[in-house]
């Protein structure tokens, strides 16, 4: 039995609770199912092993490493200079990859995770250039997935012609070093292939849940009263989930416009996450970030979920979760970025926001479209199980280790 090691750039994604996170948790439990053993490193001051996965964390000490701080500050002030202060407070993804490049500890950290694994998996492409000269030491083998393209995040685009290029440059590099190049949809596919880089597509996968009935709804309200103190009155419920990164933040904004122009039904909308500040008026409620059980009860509370995102990369984890959820989901082409779906059957596709309250009102009104919406929504997900979509990482480790 082959050993797999995971390297994700993030915090601890152990409790599953977000779009990244979600991903390389089913990935390693999916993994751990086909083999002996599977090590996931984070960047965390604590880590949990879940589901037999054995999880490692690595914290920086600044202090430990002042070359690396010093260094990294003027690279900053160099960039400020190149990009004539275009760049400033924008290059966190050009900082990412080189923020562990004079890190001894994380160095020894790294080498040791890959002489003892026969693959490794790097997510996204910042401790790639690291890990491919690891392997290629040891004479292992790693497959890199890039989870969107990373120099088209807005940030990158606005800090400058050389802050954009040197990403882009830094990505490509880290995909064609790899054994395999995965990407996680079809549009970052054909982006990367305009570069000349082949990459293997495999979508995000969710978990299946079972739709909650609707006919024990005021028992539900009950429950989200009682333990998690939170108060809904009976009404249709629009919903929006998101974190605090710019494009979620924006589509928040966005919900609170169409709250305050009216639709017919007498909709509440609901914004769950940290893309939003808690507030409480007579259309909206912004819960701030709320723990996974309480959202679950919104989510089987929800009518519709809107979904009003204008701007992001790669596919959008909470288009294809709230979808399994037999739910109505009206979004605009960036919600559903990655996703063959069929506007008026699977889903209503909608770019003008100012058209969200007529679609919401005629929703609400015609029971029988959206219940037909809903229930085509789930047959599409259904597609997206993570034990499906997730083979394709056996058979790449197979092809490539064998």
């Amino acid at each position: 039995m082959k050993r797999v090691a995971i390297l994700y750039p993030w915090n601890d994604p152990s409790g599953m609770d977000k779009g990244s996170a979600l991903r390389v948790g089913l990935v390693a439990k999916y993994l751990k199912a086909h083999y002996e053993e599977v090590r996931l490193l984070s960047i965390d001051s604590e880590c949990s092993d879940f589901d037999g996965v054995r999880a490692d964390c690595y914290w920086p000490n600044p202090r430990a490493n002042k070359k690396g701080e010093l260094l990294s500050l003027l690279y900053r002030f160099w960039l400020l200079a190149v990009t004539l202060g275009k760049s400033k407070g924008r290059t966190f993804h050009l900082q990412q990859y080189r923020r562990f490049t004079n890190d001894s500890r994380f160095g020894k950290i790294l080498r040791e995770i890959v002489q003892w694994a026969d693959v490794v998996l790097v997510e996204y492409t910042f401790f790639a250039a690291q890990v491919i000269r690891e392997t290629k030491r040891y004479g292992k083998k790693v497959i890199v997935t890039d989870h969107d393209v990373v120099a088209d995040n807005p940030d990158n685009a606005r800090s400058g012609n050389y802050a954009k290029k040197a990403v882009l440059k830094k990505e490509l590099k880290a995909l064609r070093g790899a054994d395999c190049a995965v990407s996680v949809c079809e549009e970052d596919k054909d982006a990367f292939l305009r570069y000349g880089v082949s990459t293997v597509c495999i979508p995000h996968g969710i978990e299946i849940r079972q739709a909650a009935s609707d006919q024990d709804s005021e028992c539900r309200r009950k429950e989200l009263a009682a333990e998690y103190n939170l108060d809904i009155p009976p009404r249709p419920i629009c919903l929006f989930v998101g974190s605090s990164i710019g494009p979620n933040v924006e589509a928040a904004r966005f919900i609170e416009d169409i709250a305050s122009a009216g639709c017919r039904g007498n909709p509440l909308f609901l914004v769950a996450g940290k893309c939003m500040e808690e507030k409480r008026g007579p259309d909206l409620i912004a819960f701030g970030y709320i723990e996974d059980g309480a959202l679950e009860i919104i989510y089987s509370l929800a009518t519709i979920i809107v979904i009003p995102l204008k701007q992001g990369t790669g596919a959008s984890l909470k288009t294809i979760e709230a979808m399994s959820r037999g739910k109505a989901v009206i979004g605009t082409d960036v919600a559903f970025r990655g996703y063959p779906v069929c506007s008026g059957t699977d889903c209503i596709v909608e770019n003008d926001i100012g058209k969200y309250p007529e679609s919401i009102s005629r929703l609400l009104v015609d029971t029988e479209s959206r219940e037909r919406i809903a229930e085509a929504a789930a047959a599409f997900a259904r597609s997206y199980d993570y034990r499906i979509v997730y083979k394709r990482y056996l058979d790449l480790i197979e092809g490539i280790a064998s």
